[in-house]
């Protein structure tokens, strides 16, 4: 049987709808407590009793952004090789789906906002490199290769992907075919990466 929400829950849901509606609407400048409270037809004192400020309501968004994009990655495929692909995969699907929000995990020292992550942000956002890292452990336990820190290789694949996505997120990016572009990206990237884990090992 499912379990029911809280009230406690429903409020908090409603607050994290209210809040994620403003930054897509009008941007992280007026992620206020007032404007919030306004949308999600509460009380600005709830937001307060939860959030106890404008940077703990951020630092909210920023812990529900890592908890979804860690969600979203954790995927299974045929092999490594093709579970590495579609953890990249559904890392561009999450930012396209959620453009402002992701936006604002990978903008969080801006000066636009002037905030740095909390400690339950800073542990959602381990979280969902970790998830990228277990793909990536995986792809070196099928090649039978360690010589190459797993988080080097992580870093690496999460590097370009990222890129790709911000290109693409700021309309920088040309081609016809950005799908395609994507996916050749990918696998170009994965081969690459197998070869120099592979190389690495063998020294």
């Amino acid at each position: 049987m499912a379990r029911m929400r809280t009230k406690s829950e429903e409020i908090e849901g409603r607050l994290t709808a209210a809040a994620l509606e403003v930054l897509a609407h009008d941007g992280p400048h007026a992620l206020s407590i007032r404007r919030v409270a306004t949308v999600a037809g509460v009380a600005p004192m709830g937001i307060y009793a939860r959030f106890t400020s404008k940077s703990g309501l951020i630092d909210h968004l920023l812990s529900v952004g890592f908890s979804r994009l860690r969600t979203a990655l954790d995927v299974t495929a045929d092999s490594p090789h093709e579970t590495l692909v579609a953890c990249g995969m559904a890392y561009r699907q999450f930012a396209l789906a959620n453009p402002d929000l992701y936006r604002l995990m990978f903008a969080r020292s801006a000066s636009a906002i002037r905030h740095d992550m909390g400690v339950d942000a800073v542990v959602e956002a381990t979280a969902a490199f970790g998830t990228l890292e277990r793909h990536v452990r995986a792809l070196e336990e099928s090649l039978r290769a360690h010589a190459v820190p797993t988080v080097d290789s992580a870093m690496l694949f999460w590097s370009v992907v990222h890129g790709f996505v911000h290109l693409e997120l700021e309309d920088k990016h040309f081609s016809d075919n950005r799908d395609g572009n994507f996916d050749d990206l990918l696998r170009v990237t994965v081969d690459g990466m197998s070869r120099h884990i592979g190389e690495r090992s063998t020294h």
